[in-house]
């Protein structure tokens, strides 16, 4: 058996494609998803208060 070596070769350059795994990733960092991120977090929020109020109110012992 021999081992076969990866393909370094670089990869032709197109302005479709990412160069680098730092551009593919980047979009992360744009406002619309940072808002979408900030807004997950706040629902996750509010669902673990209410939650957690609702458990408080309900349980005879806690108050």
């Amino acid at each position: 058996m021999s081992a076969q070596s990866p393909n370094l070769a670089p990869k032709p350059e197109t302005d479709d494609v990412a160069r680098t795994h730092f551009e593919r990733v980047d979009n992360r960092w744009d406002p619309q998803n940072a808002r979408r991120d900030w807004l997950v977090i706040v629902v996750l929020v509010i669902i673990y208060l209410l939650w957690t109020g609702t458990v408080f109110l309900l349980e005879p012992g806690i108050r």
